[in-house]
């Protein structure tokens, strides 16, 4: 189901664990709410440059197909409970920002984030757990 408020802000409201079918979509934010992971199929979400999945306090890892949505430029996944994050994230090489702070229980950054040449900002201020 899709609503769309009085601030022009489109609500999705679904229950299954497949992204809705709007593979048009520019800009996603999944802000404070309660879900415990994305789905898989948030990779089909190909037009993304803009994703904010901050503040879920159940969220502890991202999926693999993160890594498909190559023309994204913004990835805001800050005060989340981000254990890891997944090697295809490299594969992210429009990526200019990148928000991961707050994430306590954050031990390390994946390698391939050295892949990513036009990172301009990348965040990781309260993530007490970084090591590497």
């Amino acid at each position: 189901m899709i609503n769309q408020t009085k601030s022009n802000v489109i609500k999705i409201i679904y229950t299954s664990d497949r992204v809705p079918q709007l593979y048009q979509l520019t800009s996603l934010t999944v802000h404070l709410s309660s879900i415990a992971s994305l789905p898989d199929s948030i990779g089909q979400l190909t037009q993304l440059t803009y994703l904010n999945i901050r503040g879920n306090d159940s969220l502890t890892s991202l999926p693999d197909s993160i890594g498909q949505l190559t023309k994204l430029t913004h990835l805001d996944i800050g005060n989340n409970k981000l254990r890891s994050l997944p090697d295809s994230i490299g594969q992210l090489n429009k990526l200019t920002d990148l928000h991961l702070w707050f994430n306590p229980s954050l031990t390390s950054l994946p390698v391939s984030l050295n892949n990513i040449s036009t990172l301009e900002i990348l965040d990781f201020r309260g993530c007490y757990a970084l090591t590497s």
